[in-house]
């Protein structure tokens, strides 16, 4: 379910921050998937590259 999550918040299909407010449970699992894969959540929680963020 984290990993499907993360995908959307990717995709920007849904808000990280909405996601989070939800679905606390999975914020640890989502945090890992965007970070592997190279993604990180800026300070308006949008999903972004770490190399622009």
């Amino acid at each position: 379910m984290a990993k499907y999550l993360a995908y959307q918040i990717i995709l920007h299909k849904l808000m990280y921050n909405n996601i989070i407010a939800r679905f606390p449970k999975y914020k640890e699992d989502i945090d890992k998937v965007l970070d592997d894969m190279g993604w990180m959540i800026d300070t308006e929680g949008n999903c972004v590259d770490k190399k622009e963020g």
